[in-house]
């Protein structure tokens, strides 16, 4: 049917969606602040923000990215995955300072940096799928 298509290709927009508000709040929260921290900015953890399918193995990131490689998704369906009769994506970075960034472990102040983009994506997953619902039934 059409439908499946429709749907892979709505959640994978959404996923992007937050792939690049991720990336964003990253340049507001941490990038254009001040460094107090002391850590040097190479961009790395910019460059690991990304949607994946969740069979992706993220083992090689750090180094990729880290090597100035950008590892976000371009194409909507490469980042969803069919388990079974349900649709998964994942958005993030899976480097080793990911998290602690993210929830200050080591820093100052947590920079949460992924929660607000994670919840805008889902509310863009539920557009994109009411959308698609609507072209399937036509």
């Amino acid at each position: 049917t059409r439908g499946r298509p429709l749907a892979i290709e709505a959640l994978g927009r959404a996923a992007l969606h937050a792939q690049g508000l991720m990336r964003q709040n990253l340049d507001r929260m941490v990038y254009s602040q001040p460094n107090r921290s002391g850590y040097v900015r190479t961009g790395t953890l910019r460059r690991s923000t990304h949607a994946a399918s969740p069979s992706t193995d993220h083992g090689g990131d750090e180094a990729t990215a880290r090597g100035g490689t950008d590892l976000a998704a371009t194409e909507p369906e490469s980042v969803v995955e069919d388990r079974g009769g349900m649709l998964a994506t994942e958005i993030g970075s899976w480097i080793s300072y990911a998290e602690p960034v993210h929830k200050g472990y080591r820093q100052p102040s947590p920079r949460p940096f992924m929660d607000a983009a994670a919840d805008e994506a889902e509310q863009v997953a539920m557009r994109e799928l009411e959308q698609a619902a609507k072209v399937i039934a036509q």
